[in-house]
């Protein structure tokens, strides 16, 4: 308002070229002290220029727009595996059987050991077993899927910055070191594994969001490393997206993307033998395993200018859930979003009766300005083109 009001006089100066007095110039001036405390603003002006000082604190005096940003995170990880290995083993222990007087027997014992054996439990497992052979035939295939769905959003202020995070302090052991006396000593860390979002909108006039955005989605992998003797750490994965976008009001797009595709196949043979079309499978132990993963982000922003857009929305996202229990859904402490009578009375309570409040007598209206619990905006009864003050003003006193 204050700069308003300087702008005014800077452009009555500039086209009257110094000919408009000074008294036409202090009633361009109006002088305005906000309190941020009750949220009010007390004006000094001119009643000659009412009608401008008004229509310029109505434009001003409106409530800022919001803007809830919906985010939804979905990663799919597919894999498969195959092991598949024979071993065998032949023996003739004539030394052990004769003992050890005998100086003409010999042992002979031969065969694979390429891993197969111990390769683990599972699968089919064909054995056959014998004092002077053994034979066995392991095959086993695993098949896996993992579907991740995180939706988190947030609601921001135009040109406020808003942050969600929801993770997991996770401790870890970052490194061992060994004194003199040989007592071990670990250095343990901590991370915050889960999903963090940040977001400053701007909303533009044309029903667009101009978004700052920085989303890191964070977890724990199966695999480790070691970092001293007998010590190992976990490995995170982090995803991490940071960029600027504008997006139309309600409009969904892809704020990122991954496919990744990891194959690995590892032979574990006898040199040579192994090599032979279909005589090597007998000396050969295969292991091969296809991993793929997929992520996606997408964004959606919806422009909230008013009270019945937050309550359409917010009815909209917890019937958008359907994993909520339904007696919550009843429960007195939804308020306003609690499915059934809103107002009906919390079990084993009589309903509340309605408190009628004594309205003060109206007072007469006073010579000039607004009282101190008169509304901002006042009518005018009359329209004569006076100096004077609104006739009908609310609560004002003489």
């Amino acid at each position: 308002m204050s700069e308003w009001s300087e702008g005014e006089k800077t452009r009555l100066e500039s086209l009257g070229d110094g000919q408009i007095s000074a008294q036409r110039l202090g009633e361009r001036e109006v002088l305005a002290i906000p309190n941020e405390d009750s949220n009010t603003v007390i004006l000094s002006y001119s009643p000659r220029f009412e009608d401008n000082v008004f229509s310029v604190l109505r434009e001003l005096d409106q409530a800022p727009p919001q803007v809830m940003i919906q985010v939804l995170i979905l990663e799919v990880t597919m894999n498969n595996s195959m092991e598949l290995g024979v071993e065998m083993a032949a023996q003739d222990l004539q030394f052990t059987k004769a003992g050890p007087g005998d100086t003409t027997s010999f042992d002979f014992v031969g065969g694979t050991d390429i891993g197969a054996a111990g390769a683990g439990l599972g699968g089919f497992t064909f054995t056959i077993s014998g004092n002077d052979f053994n034979f066995l035939l392991h095959a086993l295939q695993t098949e896996g899927s993992l579907k991740v769905l995180s939706r988190p959003q947030v609601t921001a202020m135009d040109k406020q910055e808003a942050i969600f995070k929801v993770t997991q302090d996770v401790p870890y052991v970052n490194s061992t070191s060994t004194t003199t006396g040989g007592q071990i000593t670990t250095s343990v860390g901590r991370q915050d594994v889960g999903i963090e979002l940040t977001v400053t909108p701007q909303i533009n006039s044309d029903g667009y969001v101009r978004m700052e955005i920085q989303q890191i989605v964070s977890d724990l992998t199966n695999s480790t490393v070691d970092v001293g003797p007998g010590v190992r750490a976990p490995i995170f994965f982090k995803r991490e997206t940071q960029t600027v976008v504008s997006v139309k009001n309600n409009e969904t797009i892809v704020l990122g993307g991954m496919i990744q595709s990891r194959e690995q196949i590892t032979d574990t043979k006898v040199p040579l033998i192994g090599d032979i079309p279909f005589l090597g499978t007998l000396f050969r132990f295969s292991q091969n395993s296809n991993e793929r993963t997929e992520l996606l982000i997408v964004l959606t922003p919806t422009i909230i200018r008013t009270v019945e857009d937050f309550r359409a929305i917010s009815i909209e996202i917890r019937d958008e859930t359907g994993g909520i229990p339904q007696d919550v859904l009843s429960s007195p402490l939804l308020k306003s979003l609690r499915i059934g009578d809103p107002d009906a009375p919390i079990d084993g309570e009589a309903p509340a009766e309605p408190m009628e409040l004594e309205q003060p007598a109206p007072e007469e209206p006073g010579e000039y300005g607004p009282s101190r619990n008169a509304a901002p905006r006042r009518e005018k009864e009359s329209d004569d083109g006076g100096y004077g003050a609104p006739v009908t003003l609310r609560g004002a006193k003489k």
